[in-house]
């Protein structure tokens, strides 16, 4: 099951990396909802593309923050419920010059560091 966290109107400038934390529990809302109608139907995976997460010109965005903010919200959304698991696509381009989320290694990064004892 795929929930779409690019499609609103607000997440034209990215869903998980902003610093609207409006925005931001939006997207984890929508990802909440995707992962318990997906336990109803009786699906165990749930995928999203925050491919609108990224950025169109070099310094245009506070990396460091996007970052931790994107990391913040995989955590929150992986945390909902353990019966479902949240699967999250990468693409090398897309709306934004560069998506943050742009390749595998990065992904898997972004991955590692939400599931770090030291991030809880």
């Amino acid at each position: 099951m795929n929930v779409n966290i690019k499609g609103e109107p607000e997440f034209a400038s990215g869903s998980s990396s902003v610093n609207s934390k409006k925005i931001r529990d939006k997207a984890i809302r929508f990802i909440c909802e995707g992962m318990d109608l997906a336990a109803k139907l009786g699906v165990d995976k749930v995928t999203c593309c925050p491919l609108s997460d990224g950025y169109d010109y070099l310094f245009q965005a506070d990396y460091q923050k996007a970052w931790k903010n994107m990391v913040a919200n995989v955590q929150r959304g992986s945390a909902h419920r353990r019966d479902v698991r949240l699967y999250l696509e990468y693409k090398g381009s897309e709306t934004r010059v560069n998506c943050y989320l742009d390749t595998a290694a990065r992904t898997l990064c972004l991955l590692g560091i939400s599931t770090s004892p030291i991030w809880a």
